[in-house]
């Protein structure tokens, strides 16, 4: 008999056991291609924008900053278990450059969306034009209706703490590697008490057809970091870190065949309480003069709403 999912908070450890954060794991792992400060050409995620995703030093012991994704130049998501609180810092980079000057801003509140391990939660002031913040996913989805949507079967970008141990790897503000996984499963899942509608990617090894380049798993650490699809070109946001676990994958009666699975609160059956939020909090439009006067500046904006 298949025996049920074995879940945990991806920012604890096993059965209790403390130990400081871990990286996310990520097959071949190399710092070009995975890690976003290492600012290299062929780093994976090249070819969009991620300086909307930011970190905090807060959080657990090691690297584990807490996680923050922008979806409007003022309100951010990330997991209601392991969320940056009210005068925490964040820490924003306009491009993958550790070394460029990074933008702070100061959380002043925020709240659980529903009762999902969502968290929604707003900055001090606006960010400028050169930090983008993301669309996020709108269709509310069942087990039924999941087969045709947006998100089944994508080759997702992952993102958790890099397994670099020095320079860029050992700062909170910079622990940041990107790997993929497909998305494989729509779900209701109950972790601690918390029951919501979850995406799982699911471990594979050499042989299986699944098997993606760079495919990566969630880690002690990493909740609250975002979950991308590609949409036209940009990063959507569908999911937000939240467990990690183990699901035997074979129906065998005796034998178990165990594969390592994370989970990922999904964001679309949260559409409208995310945007309502975001219109309840929403800093004044520029003037129309000022938007004359800032026109040119405007047309290479990096915001994605």
């Amino acid at each position: 008999m298949k025996i049920p999912p074995l879940v945990q908070f991806a920012s604890v450890l096993w059965i209790g056991f403390f130990v400081s954060a871990q990286a996310i794991e990520i097959q071949g792992h190399s710092a070009a291609e995975n890690d976003r400060f290492a600012d290299d050409p062929s780093f994976i995620g090249a070819a969009y924008d991620w300086s909307g995703v930011g970190r905090a030093t807060t959080g657990t012991a090691g690297k584990g900053g807490h996680w923050a994704t922008m979806i409007s130049s003022n309100v951010f998501l990330s997991a209601n278990h392991y969320y940056p609180g009210t005068e925490t810092s964040l820490y924003f980079y306009p491009d993958n450059d550790a070394g460029s000057s990074p933008v702070v801003r100061t959380i002043t509140g925020g709240q659980r969306i529903g009762t999902s391990d969502l968290w929604i939660g707003t900055i001090d002031s606006a960010l400028p034009n050169t930090i983008s913040y993301y669309n996020w996913a709108n269709q509310s989805l069942n087990v039924a209706t999941y087969a045709l949507s947006m998100v089944a079967d994508e080759n997702a970008l992952t993102a958790g703490i890099t397994s670099t141990a020095t320079g860029y790897g050992a700062d909170k503000r910079t622990s940041m590697a990107v790997g993929r996984n497909v998305i494989d499963q729509f779900l209701t899942l109950t972790v601690a008490g918390t029951t919501a509608p979850a995406l799982r990617t699911l471990e594979e090894i050499s042989g299986d057809t699944g098997l993606v380049s760079y495919e990566s798993q969630l880690a002690s650490g990493d909740s609250g970091g975002p979950l991308f699809i590609d949409d036209g070109g940009e990063l959507l946001l569908v999911g937000i870190n939240w467990a990690i676990g183990q699901v035997d994958i074979d129906l065998h009666p005796t034998r178990e065949d165990l594969r390592d699975a994370s989970y990922y609160s999904y964001v679309g059956n949260y559409a409208t309480e995310i945007q309502n939020y975001v219109d309840a909090h929403a800093v004044p439009e520029p003037s129309p003069a000022l938007s004359f006067l800032t026109g040119l500046g405007l047309l290479t904006a990096r915001r994605r709403r």
